[in-house]
């Protein structure tokens, strides 16, 4: 349709963009007002000027050969390409930029290029500002999940939630939700979870999880949920913040088993110095190494003659869903129990270093697992091994287990020495006693039968001073004799029976703990059957050493009766069972159990009214 010059100018006018009217030789016919604000020209000194006036210096040669091509096929062109980024020169040199329409108009029977230019200054500022935002929440660690809070389908997720997870960015957007990376939770559960932040009831909802990598591990997290209002009546997502607190966990792990290490050897070497028989310290041991390693099983060996390991003692507990395992002799430690000389031979050769010695592929029994086997060292070398298993398919162990099974085989090496030194120290007792004995007798017996024959000897010619000399010399022999017994008095064993270590281990108790034990024995130890007996020092041990280290008591009793039943019955009154007390189901309880079920009894935990637990250890007498 052709129009006048005048009607184009004034539609000019009133258009929102700015318009530039070319000719087909490419020079500015007109210009709208919009059009001299944009390009800082005066209407005057763009008309007549050709179009390159308002093209980029670098690029103008460039839109001669456009605008040839255009002539030739000349269409409408709309604006929006986003691969076209386009620029305008204004009068000062500023680049500008733009977005172009062309279209072909007829005017005066002449053909004309109406070019409508819009200034898209804003919205480059604002994809700048947005591109900024989505590279620095790629750049950064935490992961950024962003989803629809009805369809819970993620909208966003930044690289470093893919990072978290392993799966792509175009994988998780669209075609995934929480719900595939957190199996905890089933979808009402998650709904529930989150109905107070959609409700606007919470502004913000924190957890901790795991989230399930692509790869099938584990990752620990800590998720804060926001449900953000950004306009009112607009749309609206959950923002997830995912951090991954591996590091964290980890450490705090390290710092716990640290702890309970040290626990774990300060009370080895308590029990040392209270004289614990060794099957006792063994088990701990042992108890110590299943608790702090993860592990299924455990023993402690010490060599015999050449190369021949012996159990000392052994210790299987279950774990979760599992059936308990056999161990000791002729079960899954027995293959390489029998390898003695291969081990030692290891032994010797890696030093005091701790040997994973199956792992893998390198089972060589169906159902083990990793076996890592430490020695315990001696002044000439080996002398024995702690041997800590896992079950089958369990994972080996790491840098850290080895340390501390490390750690618990140099201390069973001290008790070890411990135990040596006492026996010296008894050895040198003993000679020191004899030694004084042998001066008191010289001193003072020798002395005295020798001056009583003198006077007997001097006398035999008076048998009036002969009488009188017999009987004081009788009665220095009586003296003689009660100084004779009394040094040997000096020399006889202390008490080695089960009555006396019994009363020897309460009183240590009481010597090294700010806590009152009152004991009292009916019947007698004599008729308690040596299988039961072997067991009760133990028991005793447990049952005190519990109250002192865990209970917080003030007081506690112990009482043994033997009748029909050997009753052993250990109160307190410390913090119970319901704060975490002594009764807990500890490895130590867990043991004495053990130990009276394999002697037909029970042991029996009540907590006190007003306080403090008893504990009830009965064996049936037959």
């Amino acid at each position: 349709m052709n129009q006048s010059p005048e009607v184009a100018a004034r539609y000019l006018e009133l258009a929102p963009d700015a318009i530039v009217l070319v000719d087909d030789a490419g020079i500015i016919l007109s210009v709208n007002r919009q059009a001299t604000e944009l390009f800082g020209y005066r209407a005057d000194e763009l008309v007549g000027e050709a179009i390159e006036i308002l093209i980029p210096t670098d690029v103008a040669t460039r839109h001669r050969a456009h605008r040839t091509r255009y002539r030739a096929a000349p269409s409408v062109r709309q604006m929006g390409d986003p691969s076209a980024r386009l620029e305008a020169r204004r009068a000062d040199g500023a680049l500008v930029p733009v977005e172009v329409a062309l279209s072909p108009v007829e005017l005066d029977g002449r053909l004309t290029v109406m070019s409508v230019v819009r200034d898209i200054s804003a919205r480059v500022q604002a994809e700048a500002h947005h591109d900024l935002v989505r590279r620095s929440l790629d750049a950064v660690e935490d992961g950024v999940f962003m989803f629809d809070p009805k369809s819970l389908r993620f909208t966003y997720v930044n690289q470093g939630a893919a990072n978290q997870v392993g799966y792509p960015v175009d994988e998780l957007v669209g075609s995934m939700s929480p719900l595939h990376l957190d199996g905890s939770y089933s979808e009402a559960q998650f709904r529930e979870l989150l109905a107070p932040l959609v409700d606007d009831e919470l502004r913000s909802i924190s957890i901790e999880s795991h989230l399930t990598r692509r790869d099938g591990h584990d990752v620990p997290v800590e998720v804060v949920f926001q449900y953000p209002l950004l306009q009112a009546g607009g749309d609206r997502v959950v923002v997830a913040l995912v951090r991954d607190v591996t590091r964290r966990v980890e450490a705090a792990r390290r710092r716990n088993r640290d702890d309970r290490l040290r626990r774990a050897l300060a009370e080895l070497r308590m029990a040392a110095l209270e004289e614990l028989p060794i099957d006792a310290l063994a088990e701990r041991t042992i108890a110590a190494a299943v608790d702090l390693l993860d592990a299924r099983h455990a023993s402690l060996c010490h060599a015999v003659g050449s190369n021949r390991l012996v159990v000392d003692a052994v210790l299987g507990l279950p774990g979760p869903g599992q059936p308990i395992v056999e161990v000791g002799s002729g079960t899954k430690f027995a293959s390489v129990l029998e390898q003695g000389e291969a081990i030692f031979a290891d032994l010797a050769g890696n030093g005091s270093s701790p040997i994973p010695w199956l792992e893998g592929a390198d089972r060589t029994e169906a159902g083990a697992g990793p076996l890592v086997l430490v020695p315990v060292t001696g002044p000439a070398g080996p002398e024995g091994i702690l041997a800590v298993g896992r079950s089958e398919m369990s994972e080996a162990f790491d840098d850290d287990d080895l340390v501390i099974a490390a750690a618990l085989a140099s201390e069973v090496a001290t008790i070890r020495r411990l135990g040596q030194a006492r026996a010296d120290r008894r050895s040198r007792s003993l000679a020191e006693d004899r030694e004084r004995i042998a001066r008191d007798l010289h001193d003072h017996v020798i002395q005295r039968l020798f001056a009583g024959g003198m006077r007997l000897q001097a006398a035999l010619g008076a048998p009036d001073l002969l009488k009188d000399r017999a009987r004081t010399t009788i009665a220095e022999l009586d003296e003689t004799i009660d100084v004779i017994r009394e040094s040997i008095f000096q020399l006889t064993n202390p008490d080695l029976s089960t009555g006396g270590e019994l009363e020897r281990l309460v009183e240590r108790h009481r010597a090294t703990a700010a806590v009152t034990i009152d004991f009292h024995l009916t019947g007698s130890l004599d008729d308690v059957p040596d299988t039961v007996a072997e067991q009760l020092l133990a028991v005793v041990n447990e049952l005190l050493s519990n109250v002192i280290r865990h209970a917080e008591a003030t007081s506690a009793s112990l009482s043994i009766t033997v009748d029909d039943a050997l009753t052993v019955v250990v109160t307190d009154d410390g913090v119970g069972l319901a704060d975490g007390g002594p009764t807990t189901g500890g490895l130590g309880l867990r043991n004495l159990s053990r130990r009276a079920e394999n002697l037909g009894g029970g042991l029996e935990l009540v907590a006190l009214d007003g306080g403090g637990t008893e504990a009830t250890w009965r064996i049936p007498l037959g």
